[in-house]
Parts: C-alpha cells; sequence; structure tokens
C-alpha cells in the first residue's frame, strides 16, 4: 500500500513513493509504524520515532573521567516530543496513594549501565503557524512537522536496574540509592573510678569522670533515595531515634541488630526530569555503633565495660521500663509502600 508522505520523508524517501505532497496542517496520529530500510522506526515508549541517516552526527560516543557517555539524536513528530522525552527520562509517581512505581529512563542499546540522563536540546523541523491552535495550544503559536531530540546516555550515580554480582551494585544492594559511609568519633567520659594512673604525682587515684573523655568510633551511614515522588512522614517518624530490629545489610558487612541509630533525614527537592513536578532526594542518616559490638542501649559502667541499661533496675523480672532506643524494623524506609498514618504498634522495646 501506498505511504503517507509523512512518513515517507521521516525516512529522508522520496514523496513521490506514497503519493502527494505535504498538507498544510500536520496529519493525524498515524498508530503503528511500519519497518522500513533503510532504517527501520523505533519504537520508544510507544512512541514512533526515526534516526535520520542523512545526519551523520546521530551518534556520538565518548569516554569520560565519569566513565563512558553518548549522544543520539531522535527524530519524531513534533506533537510527540513530550511523549519521547518521558519514555526516554522515565517516569516516577505515587499510584493508589501509597506504592511508588518507577518506569526506568531508556538504557542504551549494547552498553549496560547507561540510561538516558538528560535531554540538553530540542529543536523544530519545517516550522509553521498553528492558526487552529490544536498542536500548539496556543492560536497562532509556531510549531513544527518534526522534531530532533538530543538525548544523553551516561552513568547515573545510583543503579536503575541492580547486576548480578553484588559488588557491582550499590552497598544497599537497592536501585535508585547512593549509600556512603563516614567514620566520625563519639566521646564519653566514663564514670569516675574506672580508671587510674599509673604513674606520676596522682599514681594510684582514680580519675575523676570529668577530667577523661574517651573517643570511640562510630561510622555515619547516609542513604540517599533518589527522586522519590513522596516523602514517607510515617514510616520516618516511626523510625527516628530507634535502632534496628534485624540485620542492617550492607554489601561489605552487616550491622547486627540494635547497633545502627535512625538519626533523621536531609531532603533535597528535585524537578521531574520528565514531568517538571516536584521529586524528592532524600538523605536516611543513621549512626553505626562499633564499640566492641555493643548496642546503642548499653553504657560504660565503672568497670570499663559495656552493659546494659534500662530505665528501671529489674526489666526482666519486672516487665516495665525502657530501653533509650526501642528497636523497628528499618525496611519500611526503603520500602516502595508507603504507611499513610501511624502504627498501632511501631516497634517492639527490648529489655
Amino acid at each position: 500500500m501506498p505511504f503517507s508522505p509523512e512518513l515517507l520523508e521521516a525516512f529522508g524517501l522520496p514523496p513521490e513513493q506514497g503519493g502527494g505532497a505535504l498538507p498544510i496542517d500536520p496529519p493525524p496520529y498515524f498508530g503503528p509504524l511500519p519497518d522500513f530500510d533503510p532504517m527501520p522506526i523505533l519504537d520508544i515508549g510507544g512512541v514512533p520515532c526515526v534516526m535520520d541517516l542523512r545526519d551523520n552526527d546521530v551518534i556520538n560516543e565518548q569516554v569520560t573521567p565519569l566513565g563512558p557517555q553518548a549522544v543520539v539524536q531522535l527524530k519524531c513528530f513534533w506533537r510527540d516530543r513530550w511523549k519521547l522525552v518521558k519514555a526516554l527520562m522515565g517516569q516516577n509517581y505515587l499510584k493508589n496513594n501509597n506504592t511508588i512505581t518507577r518506569r526506568n529512563p531508556f538504557e542504551y542499546p549494547s552498553r549496560n549501565n547507561l540510561f538516558c540522563t538528560a535531554i540538553p536540546n530540542i529543536s523544530g523541523i519545517k516550522p509553521y503557524r498553528d492558526d487552529s491552535g490544536i498542536f500548539s495550544g496556543y492560536t497562532g503559536w509556531m510549531a513544527y512537522r518534526y522534531a530532533i531530540v538530543t538525548a544523553v546516555f551516561s552513568k547515573p550515580s545510583y543503579q536503575v536496574v541492580l547486576q548480578d554480582a553484588p559488588e557491582d551494585n550499590d552497598l544497599s544492594n537497592k536501585t535508585f540509592v547512593t549509600t556512603t559511609l563516614k567514620p566520625s568519633g563519639q566521646t564519653l567520659s566514663p564514670p569516675g573510678g574506672t580508671y587510674y594512673f599509673i604513674e606520676g604525682v596522682d599514681k594510684g587515684q582514680p580519675i575523676k569522670d570529668a577530667n577523661l573523655g574517651l573517643i570511640f568510633i562510630q561510622i555515619e551511614i547516609t542513604m540517599r533515595r533518589h527522586l522519590m515522588p513522596v516523602v514517607p512522614i510515617w514510616d520516618i517518624n516511626e523510625c527516628i531515634g530507634r535502632t534496628n530490629q534485624t540485620d542492617f545489610k550492607l554489601t561489605n558487612g552487616n550491622f547486627a541488630p540494635g547497633l545502627v541509630l535512625f538519626a533523621g533525614i536531609d531532603l533535597d527537592p528535585k524537578a521531574d526530569p520528565s514531568t517538571g513536578l516536584v521529586l524528592w532526594d532524600i538523605d536516611y542518616k543513621f549512626l553505626g555503633h562499633t564499640a566492641g559490638g555493643n548496642t546503642w542501649n548499653t553504657a560504660l559502667d565503672r568497670a570499663g565495660e559495656w552493659s546494659r541499661i534500662n530505665s528501671v533496675p529489674n526489666p526482666d523480672s519486672a516487665g516495665a521500663g525502657r530501653v533509650p532506643f526501642p528497636e523497628t524494623n528499618f525496611d519500611r524506609l526503603m520500602s516502595d509502600t508507603i504507611a499513610t498514618g501511624p502504627d498501632a504498634d511501631p516497634g517492639d522495646d527490648p529489655v
């Protein structure tokens, strides 16, 4: 059957094969488009587009200090340009008011782990004045027959899809998460009499608690969840000031229950790359207790040992009292299912 001149022109083929000249107004949507030699029509997220063989700069690849990168020119109908941007950049949205749903960005063919990360330019071909306002949304506005969409493919700072080898992923082994570690010091004053001078004028005398500060190393763990369509307030509220109820797992090692304290968050608003709506990069701040494998619910006693503490002297027998940092399940902080209200039982309070 004869093809429309618009399709033929998109491939750089002579219009007489389709018959007729271009209409004054843009054609309606054609639906599924046939494959065509020499360059097949691409379907990216349901949007038909092509690579124009008449342009020698359709694909440019390079290797930068940040890794490999590719810049690709794609040609689509002008009316489809924003649909193509969404298909290339991906989408992040909330479904049913409580489920984070992601449509991953388009992955560069033949190169693992390169995804579309930017659209630096959209330019038009064959301009016309939209007197009806149907195609531009504004009467008399400039519109075009076709759009050239420039897509940049590079390695995001997070994993879009998990690799087979855990060491090739983020430390959290999760997608859309970046984990960083930083050691820091915690200064503690042990009770008076815990330590003694063993030389000098005060040899044999106990050190007063106000005169001694011992530095213990702890690990600051930051987990950044990228492009979040919502801030999970209730999940954060139920975990903040609490410690891990189960193993806190990282690729290079785990923290046993009670060793990690959820200290708070930082929020960084972002624009959705495909819609312009507000998204959030959320930094979850944790503190890992490294003092001899002792939990946050311990303190130095007068013998210089880490001992469990509670608000009552005999919690095991009395069944009462509270620890300073109750335990809860931190999995909810990394879940794509978001709490919409407070928990009836936010966590256990171990003795």
